[in-house]
């Protein structure tokens, strides 16, 4: 079975899938809903990808087997050793991806049109629902567990073994909205995801709550760093307090962007659903980018704070405020949270096109490009008619840095 597993990590997409759309409210949907979309998309995907290498269905399980991260491995044991076996015998029959999802009841009639992703000229498209009955009878322990979790309405992918225990972590992560590491409990993290400093400021001392980024400074930081932008210690020369020195008068601001799934920039990979582009490659941090809720603070057009370092499926450079508030004065380091202007006139000003600036998965969210253009067409906005809030250049930065540094000493991924 130990190519047999793999086809849990496709199934895991699906998981995502499943897990991010139900925040949309998208309710039962027809033919199965999300369940349906997802479980098509799961056997369709697997089909093209034997396709694509010209290889048979077992060896396309074992390639996307060695993308699988470690973290997924039990789940997914689990998860293949129960249904496993069947998805490859519909495969072999050469069932469509709808009428394999049809035979596994997680797709329905609803007792009218059927909606479907595959032509219905391919083999095996129809099946009677006799046919499929006799199908599952060599297979009871699924009929069992179909029948437990269908209990209140269409079996769900999310119930199944071992996919389960994915979509609970998965679920968990979705509804988080403070950090997981928390030491001290002051809303701040050492940790990059689980809203961690993906979301805000790096906490450069998790045990006192008192110390971390957008915190008055204490005694002017003249013994520690307790607003965690870098800059502490006293000069030399004055006895003057750096803190008072560089940012006393600079008027440091920070900043704290609330929203939805645009203001955290949501992107869901293309990659991830393209047989020709599936690789090792593009799935090497999908538990980082799980963990972090299929959201990107860190390339947002708000709160973006390191270099984009997945140019494989994260497409643009990163611009951001933040960004900007930093370079302007070197005492905003680290003083961002994330707890939408419409750029389309304007790109279509430098000569794009709408459809260049959405997510091509989704068909709704901004992606890369247009996040950075946001950010880029909300500053000039500020400089121009608020100049006065965001405070003067801070004429120190240049000493800053050469005192201090970049300020990035815990990340060798800021810009």
């Amino acid at each position: 079975m130990t190519g047999v597993r793999l086809l849990a990590i496709i199934t895991t997409l699906s998981c995502v899938f499943l897990v991010s759309t139900s925040f949309l409210n998208l309710g039962r949907g027809i033919n199965g809903g999300t369940n349906c979309a997802g479980c098509t998309l799961v056997v369709g995907l697997l089909e093209q990808l034997a396709d694509v290498h010209n290889e048979t269905i077992v060896k396309a399980l074992e390639r996307v087997c060695l993308m699988l991260p470690a973290k997924l491995q039990t789940p997914c044991d689990v998860f293949s050793e129960f249904i496993g076996p069947i998805i490859l015998e519909l495969i072999t029959q050469d069932s469509s991806p709808d009428n394999a999802c049809r035979t596994l009841r997680f797709c329905n009639d609803d007792g009218g049109r059927q909606c479907v992703l595959f032509k219905r000229t391919q083999k095996g498209y129809s099946k009677p629902h006799s046919t499929i009955s006799k199908f599952l009878k060599k297979y009871p322990y699924f009929v069992s567990i179909l029948h437990e979790i269908s209990q209140t309405g269409d079996p769900k992918i999310c119930e199944l073994p071992g996919i389960k225990d994915i979509c609970l972590w998965l679920d968990d992560v979705f509804n988080r909205y403070d950090p997981a590491v928390d030491l001290d409990s002051d809303g701040f993290s050492i940790a990059e995801t689980l809203r961690g400093t993906s979301w805000r400021g790096r906490d450069c001392d998790d045990s006192n709550h008192s110390r971390h980024p957008g915190a008055r400074a204490i005694d002017s930081d003249t013994s520690y760093d307790s607003n965690c932008n870098g800059i502490y210690g006293k000069d030399p020369t004055t006895g003057k307090a750096y803190e008072d020195e560089f940012c006393g008068q600079s008027q440091p601001k920070g900043i704290a962007v609330l929203g939805d799934s645009v203001s955290a920039h949501f992107h869901l990979p293309e990659e991830w659903f393209d047989s020709q582009k599936l690789s090792e490659d593009v799935f090497k941090d999908i538990v980082f980018i799980l963990e972090n809720e299929i959201d990107w603070p860190e390339l947002s057009t708000a709160t973006g704070h390191v270099n984009n370092s997945w140019p494989n499926i994260v497409h643009g450079k990163m611009d951001s405020i933040y960004q900007r508030l930093y370079e302007r004065n070197r005492c905003n380091y680290g003083d961002y949270q994330n707890i939408a202007v419409n750029v389309f006139d304007i790109w279509k000003k430098q000569g794009g096109s709408g459809w260049q600036l959405i997510e091509p998965v989704d068909g709704f969210h901004t992606n890369q490009v247009a996040q950075a253009l946001t950010a880029q067409v909300l500053w000039d906005n500020m400089l121009k008619n608020h100049a006065d809030f965001l405070g003067p250049v801070n004429p120190f930065n240049d000493k800053i840095t050469q005192i201090f540094g970049n300020q990035t000493r815990l990340s060798s991924n800021y810009f």
